[in-house]
């Protein structure tokens, strides 16, 4: 998925978006790395230039430096120089796929952008180390404005991520064991869902979940949307599973901070969890591609931060837990019931375990009030009416819900069995129709 831009205007009024997305889709880049270069290098100026010493003389947008541009013969004469001015500065699109071709062959061999939008201002230096490093990193600061849905990617941490990445790094030190859930050894699905759960966020059940469940329980965003707590999935660590099956997994520190929170055993670094540089060249060679948001995190994230949450928001969160969870938990159960298979069926009581658990950590953490019903049969259901009902929902139905399951689980007969089963259809019944006239 990749993140949209809108309303990019240049100084001199010019709309550059519908050259940057072509330009930007053409050479295979997230467009907001287009715009953020733009800012770095010119402030949206298409008449910029700098004059240095040869060779340090650039023109327009993106300032391309007549000497490598690949218009013009790169002499450093003066007819030479006007023509490429010329071209850069009214040519807009011409100068957009010249700079859209050098970031996406940085962008294919880093895939990350400040370390490409360094490559691009001093190709031998990169992001790390380079002098225009704080003028890089305030021009991607400023594309988030003109994201299409600059509240996912500015990369704001919310008290819930907050929480997230302190639990994480609470383990810090903990040793590495294949296989290991908890705090006394974890492999790295284990330290992310252990820590993830402890903070209240759904990454599925740690004796459950490994590297390529964690999908289940998140949205893939383009990584220059990455922001603190967010995943970031790794292939080809370990077996033969394929370039598009996760095999490790870590949590990232954001856009530019080239570093992630994880558990693993590898020649040349510290054992188990901790904090890792994934800027080497080992990481970047087995990165997934793209991050991926815990659902949690964008439920919390659709009341702005300091504002509470409109009966339109409670709403549609009702409808959700009464829609898509109480769907996934009927199918869940439907083929539970219909399979013969052990070891099916114990897959399907997990997935069961994981829609329960969306229904009790989604959405806006409201608990219930006392505060009398202000509805009315002519005016609809009111606010204190709806923080009850989502109160209810994500109690004492994720609590019947999660009691039949046990009961399916531990069931030994196919009476007990039977018996649980009914129970969890009577329990997504009331999912479905609680409040309901």
């Amino acid at each position: 998925m990749v993140a949209l831009v809108s309303g990019v205007v240049s100084k001199q009024g010019t709309d550059l978006t519908p050259i940057i997305l072509e330009a930007a889709q053409h050479h295979g880049l997230p467009p907001r790395l287009l715009v953020a270069q733009a800012i770095a290098e010119s402030d949206l100026d298409e008449r910029a230039e700098r004059l240095g010493a040869w060779p340090d003389v650039s023109f327009g947008l993106w300032q391309q430096t007549v000497a490598y541009a690949p218009i013009g013969d790169q002499s450093n004469t003066a007819t030479n120089i006007a023509a490429v001015r010329k071209a850069l500065t009214t040519n807009l699109a011409l100068a957009a796929d010249i700079a859209a071709a050098q970031l996406g062959n940085y962008w294919a061999r880093y895939a990350e952008p400040l370390e490409t939008m360094g490559r691009y201002n001093w190709p031998s230096r990169g992001y790390v180390g380079n002098p225009n490093a704080a003028n890089i990193r305030r021009g991607w600061d400023a594309s988030a404005r003109y994201l299409q849905d600059a509240r996912t990617a500015t990369g704001a941490s919310t008290a819930r991520r907050e929480a997230f990445l302190a639990k994480l790094r609470s383990q810090f030190g903990t040793p590495y064991v294949f296989g290991g859930k908890a705090p006394g050894g974890f492999d790295c699905s284990g330290y992310l869902t252990w820590c993830a759960r402890e903070a209240g966020v759904d990454l599925g059940d740690p004796l459950a979940t490994n590297a390529e469940g964690l999908k289940r329980y998140c949205v893939e965003l383009d990584v220059a949307q990455a922001a603190p707590g967010d995943v970031i999935l790794f292939h080809s660590t370990y077996g033969e599973f394929g370039p598009d099956y996760a095999t490790h997994c870590g949590v990232s520190l954001g856009v530019g901070s080239g570093r992630m929170y994880d558990a693993h055993v590898r020649t040349g670094d510290p054992e188990g969890a901790k904090e890792t540089d994934i800027r080497q060249a080992y990481w970047q060679t087995h990165w997934l591609g793209g991050i991926w948001r815990p659902r949690s995190f964008l439920l919390v994230e659709e009341s702005a931060p300091g504002t509470d949450a409109t009966n339109a928001d409670l709403i549609n969160l009702i409808g959700y837990l009464q829609g898509d969870v109480a769907k996934a938990l009927q199918d869940a159960l439907d083929d539970a019931a219909a399979t013969a298979d052990d070891e099916h069926r114990r897959a399907v009581l997990q997935a069961l375990q994981a829609a329960i658990n969306t229904l009790r950590l989604s959405g806006i953490s409201r608990p219930r009030t006392a505060v009398a019903a202000d509805a009315s049969p002519t005016t609809g259901p009111g606010r204190a009416d709806l923080i009850n009902l989502l109160g209810y929902l994500q109690g004492d139905v994720a609590t019947a819900l999660q009691d039949a399951l046990d009961g399916a689980t531990a069931a030994t007969t196919d009476a007990k069995r039977r018996d649980a089963f009914q129970a969890l259809r009577a329990a997504i019944n009331t999912l479905r129709t609680a409040g309901q006239p």
